[in-house]
């Protein structure tokens, strides 16, 4: 599942939290990830896009400019 996640375009990080799956995309997935879980014959419950907060985004062009 994971590797099938990661493989869709814009996906940066897929990460498995509880009994959920977490992907960090540069853009709206679900289109892309409802039709890999029809492809593949996943269940999908929901999805739930999380803006990205002021905080994310400062994090992330600060672990850009140090790597």
């Amino acid at each position: 599942v994971q590797a099938a996640l990661r493989a869709l375009p814009g996906v940066r990080e897929v990460t498995r939290a509880d009994d959920r799956w977490v992907l960090q995309s540069d853009r709206d997935s679900r289109g892309a990830v409802a039709s890999l879980a029809a492809e593949k014959g996943w269940l999908i419950l929901e999805l739930i896009p999380r803006p990205a907060t002021l905080e994310s985004l400062f994090l992330e062009v600060v672990h850009e400019e140090g790597a």
